[in-house]
């Protein structure tokens, strides 16, 4: 992972990630004032994270604003498949903090069923790995033409499967 900044000396960087701290962690060597880089420890698990820079001497006013971000992956969207009211998304990238968009053919237009409301996900997922998810189709729901795009926080710019056609299948609303 590259950091920019400004005022670097000498620093740690703390991850923040769903497992706690996976820091402090060193610099590689090479760094300058304005820029750094890290290496995510092995196992680190997948799903949003922070990243702060702390200078030395690490104590006082030394550190800097977490920046948020998501460790693992792209996501990638490979297959949507419906049996009954249980639809199955397979790719990569899947975590379990990812949110889908799940957008829908009805009269009128296309409606977004899924994102992120004021209890969280708009549709429950069970994240079975990184490499698949279930979901069970949403009341509102109508057969036809639909779209799911995964989202893995910071939620920001869409790191999702964005305008992978894999996304597209035919809902069956039960």
């Amino acid at each position: 992972v590259t950091l920019g900044g400004s005022g670097f000396n000498a620093p740690k960087v703390n991850l923040f990630s769903v497992a706690g701290n996976l820091g402090p962690l060193d610099p590689l060597p090479g760094g300058s004032a304005t820029a750094l880089q890290i290496v995510v420890p092995p196992g680190a698990p997948t799903g949003p994270a922070a990243v702060q820079v702390v200078n030395a001497p690490f104590a006082g006013n030394v550190a800097s604003n977490a920046v948020a971000t998501a460790l693992g992956a792209a996501i990638g969207i490979d297959a949507v498949t419906q049996n009954g009211a249980v639809v199955t998304v397979t790719g990569s990238g899947f975590c379990a903090a990812t949110v889908i968009n799940l957008f829908n053919a009805q009269p009128g237009g296309a409606v977004n069923l899924g994102g992120l409301g004021v209890g969280g996900a708009n549709v429950p997922l069970t994240v079975v790995s990184p490499n698949q998810f279930t979901f069970t189709v949403p009341a509102g729901a109508v057969s036809g033409p639909a779209y799911v795009q995964a989202i893995n926080p910071p939620f920001i710019s869409f790191s999702s499967s964005s305008n992978d056609p894999a996304g597209a299948f035919t809902i069956q609303a039960p």
